[in-house]
This record gives C-alpha cells, sequence and structure tokens, in this order.
C-alpha cells in the first residue's frame, strides 16, 4: 500500500500551534529506525519509531511516524481496522491524522463495495464500513465549521445503521456539542432516510421506540415544522402515527391561513384521526379544506391515496368526502402522466365491485368523459375505454327502455361537462324521437311519475344520457370500426325496444341504410340528414329524388304527402345547383310544368358558370400577353 495519508496544517481551538514534529500516519512500505511499539494481527505488522534514534540517516525518518507492513494479501475490512489501530495510536497527539487515516480507509471500503456490489460483500465488510460511517458523522458532528456539520448527517445515512441507533448516537453528544446543531443533523439524517427510495437496508427500517418517535416529532416541530405531515404521512415508522404528532400538528394550524401546507398538516391530522377510529372528525376537517390548497398535497402524494391500485382508507374518505377533489386529481394525474387512464378505469372498477357494471361504478362515466374529450387525448388511441363509456351510457339507459323514457337522472356528486361535450349533435336529430322537432329544455317538466315523460318532458336532464351519447356518434371520436360494435350492444339491450332510441341506430348504420330508415319512418329528418352526410354527393341525392318519387306516387296520407313534396323541393333545389341543364332535364319526368322553375334556376347558374370560366380564361390570356 503505497498512497499517503497526508498530514494538513489546522489552527487548534486554543490557538496553539501544532508543534513541528508532527506525527504522520502512512500507509505504503518505507524504512524505519527506531523501534517503539509492535503491533500484530493475523493480516499486518504495524510498527511505530521514535524519533531522536542515532541511527537516523533521513530527514523523513527523524520524524514520529507509523508503518504498516503487510504479510500477505489482505481484506478490505481487515486492512480498515489495522489501519485504524495504527492511527489510533496518535489520537490524542493529533487527532486530525486519525481523521485522514480514517477517511482514506473509507474510501478504500467504499470503492470494494462499489466494485463487489453491496448484496455480493461480506457482513464484516458491512459492518466496518458501518463503523466507518459513524466515526467520520461523530467527528464532523463537533466540528466548528457548518459545512463539515452538515456531512455529518449524510455519514450517518450511508452507514446503513436503524434510525434509533443512530439518533440516540447524536443525541449522545448533547452537553458536548450545541443542541441546535444536534437538533438541525437529527432532522437531517431522519428526513435523508424518510426520502431515500423504497430500496434501503431493512436494518434501518427497524421499528423505533415511541419514546424516541416523539424526541424526532419535538425536534422537527421546531426545526422544520414544514416536514413534519410528511413523517406522519410518507413514512412507514408507526411510530410517528402518535398523539403526539397530532397535538404538535394542531399547534401548528392554529391561527394559520388557508394555505398548501396548512392543508398538508390538515391531512395528516385526518390520517391521525382516521386511524383513531374518529371518522367523523376526519371528515369534517376535510371538508373544510380548500380544494386549491388540498390539490396540490395529494397530487404530489397521491400514493396516500391509492395503493397497488386500491383505495386506501384515507383515499376512501377522501372520494366519499371530497368527491370534487378525487375526481379532478384523477384528471390530474392522467394528463402529467403519473398514471394511465387504463390503471384510473381499474381503479373506480375495483372500488365500486370488479363485476359491477360500467354504468353502476361511480365516477366512471365522468372520467372517461373527461379523458375522451380532452384536446390532450387521441381518443381513437382508445377504443376500449370508448366502448365501456358507451356500456355505460347504454347501461344507464337501459332500465328504462320499457316505459318509454328514463327518469330523473340523481344528483351528480362531480360536476360534468354539458351533454355536447364531444361536439354539437346534429340538427336532424330533434326531428326524431323523443323530441320530435321541439327544442330540448332546461327545465324539467316531470311532475308526476305517473305521467308518459315522452309526452311531457323533453328537459336535458331527463335525456341526459341519450344526449351524451348522440353528441358522441355525432362526433370524430368514434372509429368508423366501432360503430358495428355500437349497433350490436344496442340490438343486445332492450333500448331499441323504444322508439325514443331509435337515433342511436341511425347514427349507427352505414348511411345508405339509415337514409331508408329515416324516408319510411322519419321522413322529416331526411332532408338535414342528407345535408350532413352527402354535402357534395349528387349520387346520393339523384337516388333520394327517385326513392321520394315513388313514395310519392304511393302515399294516400295528405301529412305523408306534404312531407314528401317538401324533401322533392330540397331534393330539386340541390340538384339544379349541381347538375347541368341536360342532367336535370333528363332526370325528370316530361311535361310537368312545375318543375320548370328548377330548369330555369339550374340554366341561369349554369350560364353564370360558364361566364364566370370565360372571365377567367381571358384575364388569364391578357395576364400573359402582358
Amino acid at each position: 500500500y503505497t498512497v499517503p495519508i497526508l498530514y494538513e496544517s489546522k489552527e487548534l481551538v486554543d490557538a496553539r500551534r501544532t508543534p513541528p514534529g508532527k506525527p504522520t500516519v502512512m500507509v505504503g512500505l518505507r524504512p524505519f529506525l527506531g523501534l517503539k511499539t509492535l503491533l500484530m494481527s493475523d493480516q499486518h505488522v504495524v510498527m511505530a519509531s521514535a524519533a531522536g534514534d542515532g541511527t537516523v540517516a533521513s530527514q523523513e525518518a527523524m520524524e514520529p511516524s507509523c508503518t504498516l507492513y503487510s504479510l500477505m494479501k489482505p481484506s478490505v475490512d481487515q486492512f480498515f481496522l489495522d489501519l485504524k489501530e495504527a492511527a489510533s495510536m496518535r489520537r490524542d497527539d493529533d487527532l486530525l491524522s486519525y481523521i485522514n487515516a480514517v477517511r482514506h480507509g473509507f474510501r478504500l471500503l467504499n470503492l470494494s463495495i462499489a466494485l463487489k456490489g453491496r448484496y455480493s460483500c461480506s457482513s464484516e465488510l458491512l459492518s466496518v464500513y458501518s463503523d466507518a460511517c459513524c466515526i467520520l458523522g461523530d467527528t464532523f458532528l463537533k466540528s466548528d465549521l457548518s459545512a463539515e456539520r452538515e456531512s455529518a448527517a449524510l455519514f450517518y445515512s450511508l452507514s446503513e445503521e436503524c434510525i434509533e441507533t443512530i439518533v440516540n448516537r447524536i443525541l449522545f453528544f448533547k452537553g458536548l456539542v450545541n443542541k441546535a446543531h444536534l437538533d438541525k443533523t437529527v432532522a437531517q439524517y431522519t428526513r435523508m432516510v424518510c426520502e431515500q427510495s423504497a430500496v434501503v437496508s431493512t436494518k434501518k427500517l427497524v421499528s423505533m421506540s415511541p419514546t424516541l418517535a416523539d424526541t424526532i416529532l419535538e425536534i422537527f416541530s421546531e426545526v422544520c415544522p414544514e416536514y413534519l405531515h410528511k413523517l406522519v404521512l410518507c413514512t412507514s415508522f408507526v411510530a410517528f402515527r402518535s398523539e403526539k404528532a397530532l397535538t404538535l400538528l394542531k399547534r401548528n394550524l392554529f391561527d394559520r391561513r388557508q394555505s398548501q401546507g396548512q392543508a398538508a398538516d390538515s391531512l395528516a391530522c385526518v390520517q391521525l384521526l382516521l386511524q383513531s377510529g374518529n371518522a367523523e372528525a376526519s371528515k369534517a376537517m376535510l371538508k373544510t379544506l380548500s380544494k386549491e390548497f388540498l390539490m396540490p398535497v395529494l397530487l404530489e402524494m397521491h400514493e396516500l391515496v391509492h395503493r397497488n391500485q386500491v383505495l386506501t382508507p384515507l383515499g376512501e374518505l377522501i372520494k366519499a368526502a371530497r368527491p370534487d377533489v378525487y375526481f379532478s386529481m384523477l384528471v390530474h394525474l392522467k394528463n402529467n402522466g403519473t398514471m394511465a387512464p387504463e390503471q384510473i378505469v381499474l381503479i373506480l372498477q375495483h372500488a365500486a365491485s370488479p363485476q359491477a357494471e360500467p354504468h353502476c361504478v361511480p365516477m366512471l362515466r365522468e372520467f372517461l368523459e373527461a379523458m375522451l374529450s380532452s384536446k390532450r387525448t387521441n381518443a381513437q388511441a382508445y377504443p376500449h375505454l370508448l366502448m365501456t363509456l358507451i356500456r355505460a351510457y347504454v347501461g344507464k339507459m337501459a332500465p328504462y327502455s320499457g316505459s318509454g323514457s328514463p327518469q330523473q337522472t340523481p344528483v351528480q356528486l362531480v360536476h360534468t361537462k354539458p351533454a355536447t361535450l364531444f361536439g354539437n349533435r346534429a340538427s336532424w336529430l330533434l326531428e326524431l324521437p323523443p323530441f320530435l322537432g321541439r327544442t330540448v329544455t332546461k327545465t324539467c317538466n316531470q311532475y308526476s311519475t305517473t305521467i308518459n315523460l315522452a309526452e311531457c318532458c323533453i328537459c336535458s336532464n331527463c335525456w341526459d344520457e341519450l344526449l351524451r351519447m348522440q353528441s358522441l356518434l355525432c362526433s370524430d371520436l368514434l372509429p368508423a370500426s366501432l360503430r358495428p360494435q355500437v349497433l350490436e350492444l344496442l340490438e343486445q339491450s332492450s333500448l331499441l325496444e323504444s322508439e325514443n332510441y331509435v337515433s342511436l341506430k341511425v347514427l349507427c348504420l352505414p348511411p345508405a341504410k339509415a337514409l331508408a330508415l329515416l324516408l319510411n319512418s322519419y321522413p322529416a329528418a331526411v332532408l338535414e340528414f342528407m345535408m350532413h352526410k352527402f354535402p357534395e354527393d349528387s349520387g346520393e341525392w339523384v337516388s333520394l329524388y327517385t326513392s321520394v318519387s315513388m313514395k310519392l306516387q304511393a302515399a294516400s296520407k295528405k301529412k305523408k304527402v306534404g312531407i314528401y313534396k317538401s324533401i322533392m323541393d330540397g331534393a330539386l333545389s340541390y340538384l339544379s345547383q349541381a347538375l347541368t341543364p341536360e342532367q336535370l332535364v333528363d332526370l325528370l319526368p316530361p311535361g310537368k310544368q312545375e318543375y320548370a322553375e328548377y330548369v330555369k334556376q339550374c340554366m341561369e347558374r349554369y350560364q353564370a358558370k360558364l361566364l364566370r370560366e370565360k372571365i377567367v380564361a381571358l384575364g388569364t390570356e391578357l395576364k400573359d400577353m402582358m
């Protein structure tokens, strides 16, 4: 071993200078002369020589010295022990040389553990390493320099000793070290242990005594009260969740304005009250907290609410007492990427029952709506969640399909988006049941459950799920490949037994089949449906004209005749703008004077089109000539 531990000069506390003949600890083979001490271990011989021997021939050998000789290839832990023993002989004369020797030995131990891996190291090596960490921690704790005192907590943490051993070791210096310095080191060390990852030594996680836990809590309340709630909420030490903690937290809350820190302390109190069985008091305290300050606390410590995709007792309380905060937390966790939407759906499903239907799971529909309607979400990437939402709508509507219309929706605990959250509904849907040309109202007319709602109430509240599903089916969020699955789901349910839900079937059918259904049963919606589905497809409008002509000839009822004539007029108005005069004349039956106006309009439009084309061509020609 040839790396020396160099001595660094240092002013003593009493301002006395170190004598020139300072002791030195070196690791390596070098000559020695006057032999004063001989120590022998299993693997090393430690020899100390004294100055003043007459045979000294060099300046280096004249100083008091200590040399460590290796008898064989040593283990690192045995080497450190012998190095420490050699350095201990001069500890009282020169403490700094002793510290430097221990520090160098610590580096060798640390390097050896890093190369082997902690789990491959012997227990002797780890024990010696822990001893070195504690020695350095004690040394820096007693230092007059604040920078060195702050490093004491780090060395104590590296020792991997249990928290009770280290805290008692620090407090042992009471009376020798300033109390403020001791308290600060205890707080720093405890925070380091609590903030480490889950992969920590089991030695560190040994439970501590209630007395020591109360001592640590008191230190935190004085040194860093803003961290007190984390000892209760975020650590695995049960001893911190005590009456003492509740008393200190309540003292922090006394005469304190609403803030994020106040919300965190209050949440810790809620946890302690819930743990003691006082659920009503914890619920009352939770309701007093502002959503503005409670939300950031829950987002930072969301593991308190869910653990292994299951609601904790605190999570169940928050969900029951503050559903608004809980729902917003779920949406934020999805938006910031902390939790996948499937994971949140699984949590909500498990909280209700793994076998529960989607419409029976609280907050599931609201979460899916918020997630799928958000601009941050590519809804088509989640077809399974889209189908889950549709099953929730269908399940909610299906129980009432036999009576013709749903009952009034119960008051929601979570603020939901409007029924048009996925986009505006097509205007032609108002011509279908249950609205039949009437405007959807905001005021409910449900005065008696014996009255048929289909006749007396068309408010957005009574038909909420229908309006929401119409909005989704009218949007581009639902892939075309899912519409047959939706139609199959509707047919399997009893929903389509009522004509009030025929609009959902129309929205799922291919456009041609949907048009045939509307033309046969709800012709008043046909024109607007055509404008919505085929705004530029003149071939479909020609087919519509042909179909309506046949319907008009077979119609016997005056009301039906009037509707078909209005469809015919609308189709001819469109065709007069889309076809050439020759095409329109070939389509119309000969000798019908009532079609002359449409032919005239078509000719005027066609001539105007030709004139525009000539003007554009002439302008282009003049531009090329210039």
